[in-house]
């Protein structure tokens, strides 16, 4: 049987107290592991206990905890397993994949019921998670989400409804491939992983917040923004990257006091890009030195861009790594 390495974190899929109306992590990594009693009969399985933390409870520190818990585990295991809250599952994984250099794989899961509703899902999920990280097809894929049967990079997936059951997709592109009768069958591979060098992990992250543009923006979070010392923003834009006038002169002023401003879109689907000659138009955003992001999600981007300005990175490569356009 091969070695895999479970890290529980917490999240909805260690909660109960679904009756009383108020869910709270309660479970052990062990409480959870023995609700799967597949697992003990197809792997050898090692439970390690991180914490109960719902999923809005990770941070940045400890998330770089859980990557020191992981890279430990890979040493002796086929691959780990982390188990984590949904809410911010697809920030944590892609977190650890930008410093991910191992060949073995490591794979988020969660639960979107608790223990205590008849249609918890979380131990289908866990074994399935199981199945992939201890597939040979799973090498070199980096790190991965595996719920309801399906296998996403961490890249490119990202919870889409509140609370169904397939809430995890990876928009336009599909997911990686699927888990069938016992095995991890892959489709394709990831379209595109972003990776940071390994040093850069030990620097301090500059300050990074993700704003919205909406109809009448009109800049003042990205004046307060500027005034509190973040070195960088991510816009969640209108339609292929756009913002009203007046929020568009907020953030030229951004850029003109030195922050990195990524220009990404509140759609779900298509690539921002720079088109419209209007003011505050995406043509006239790039022309200031705002870096468009076609194909990550803003909360990711935040966090790659935190790590990069935190390295003192230059403009051209910010733009590089993100595969935006910027001249």
């Amino acid at each position: 049987m091969k070695r895999v390495a479970i890290v529980f974190t917490g999240g909805t899929i260690s909660m109960t107290g679904a009756a009383e109306g108020a869910v709270v992590p309660t479970l052990s990594g062990a409480d959870i592991a023995g609700s799967v009693p597949e697992l003990g009969d197809r792997f050898a399985i090692s439970n390690i206990e991180f914490g109960k933390f719902p999923g809005p409870h990770m941070t940045v520190p400890r998330v770089l905890e859980l990557r020191a818990v992981v890279n430990d585990a890979l040493r002796d295991h086929a691959g780990v397993v982390v188990s984590h809250g949904t809410d911010t599952l697809e920030e944590s994984a892609f977190l650890l994949d930008l410093f991910h250099s191992s060949e073995k794989p490591v794979v988020f899961v969660g639960a979107m019921r608790t223990r205590d509703e008849p249609s918890w899902d979380g131990p289908v999920n866990l074994l399935d998670a199981c199945r992939v990280a201890s597939s040979d097809t799973a090498r070199g894929r980096g790190v991965m989400a595996v719920l309801n049967n399906t296998i996403h990079a961490a890249s490119e997936v990202t919870k889409t409804s509140t609370g169904a059951l397939d809430t995890f997709v990876s928009p336009e592109v599909g997911p990686l491939g699927i888990v069938d009768l016992d095995e991890a069958i892959f489709y394709r591979s990831a379209i595109q992983r972003y990776r940071l060098p390994e040093t850069m992990v030990s620097v301090t992250p500059a300050r990074v917040e993700v704003l919205g543009a909406h109809n009448g923006s009109d800049g003042a979070l990205v004046d307060a923004c500027v005034q509190a010392g973040f070195e960088g923003l991510v816009v969640l834009a209108m339609g292929r990257g756009n913002v009203p006038p007046k929020m568009f002169a907020a953030i030229r002023n951004a850029m003109a006091a030195g922050i990195t401003v990524l220009i990404g879109s509140r759609c779900r689907g298509g690539r921002a890009a720079p088109v419209y000659g209007y003011e505050g138009g995406g043509a006239t955003l790039h022309e200031a030195g705002a870096i468009y992001v076609p194909n990550l999600d803003p909360a990711k981007a935040r966090l790659a861009l935190s790590f990069l300005r935190g390295a003192r990175a230059s403009q051209q490569e910010i733009a590089t790594f993100f595969g935006g356009n910027q001249s």
